[in-house]
């Protein structure tokens, strides 16, 4: 099965973030998938298979090393190059869609020798706060080292991800994240 490691972030082969794309993954299932992307063990893995109907678009699935998620930015730029190189994207076309589990995802080319490629970020959700006091105690700090008036949340746009302002770059070199309070956030 041919499958293309690309460096995503970059024009400088061997730095950037390496992505493995796997462009027709018709064949496997999802445990397959996931064991591939284990060994392979780089920080995503993508698989192509085609469009459920023709009204849709080509359909990828992102891997971690240990499971699968909605939708990321660099697996989708890193595998909308590989498409696009490979024909699979007409070369003249300007704008296409990738279709993820977090829903459609659009495309847009920048042409030019060496095109640039931009997506638009699924809708970002609200999905919760944090206490401050115990969001400080997570980090290791006091309540006074988070940036004022900036709120301790969790916002996903496919993946959750907790966001936390902090006061100053001082505050983040003191940050030590006290994982068994983290978890019970």
């Amino acid at each position: 099965m041919r499958y293309h490691v690309v460096d995503v972030f970059t024009t400088t082969p061997l730095e950037g973030n390496a992505l493995g794309v796997f462009p027709d993954a018709s064949a496997l299932d999802d445990a397959r998938m996931q064991r591939i992307a284990r060994e392979l063990n780089l920080s995503e893995t993508t698989f192509v298979l085609p469009a459920e109907s023709s009204a849709e678009a080509t359909r990828v699935r992102i891997f971690t090393p240990t499971s699968e998620l909605p939708f990321a930015g660099h697996p989708t730029i890193g595998t909308a190059y590989i498409l696009r190189r490979l024909g699979a994207v007409p070369h003249k076309a300007r704008h296409f869609v990738l279709n993820e589990n977090v829903g459609p995802v659009p495309i847009r080319v920048d042409a030019g020798d060496d095109p640039i490629l931009w997506l638009t970020t699924p809708p970002i959700r609200k999905l919760g706060e944090f206490n401050r006091e115990r969001c400080a105690r997570a980090l290791s700090l006091t309540p006074n080292r988070l940036a004022p008036g900036v709120p301790c949340e969790v916002l996903s746009a496919g993946t959750a991800i907790a966001f936390v302002a902090l006061r100053d770059a001082a505050a983040v070199d003191e940050a030590e994240i006290d994982t068994a309070t983290l978890m019970g956030l």
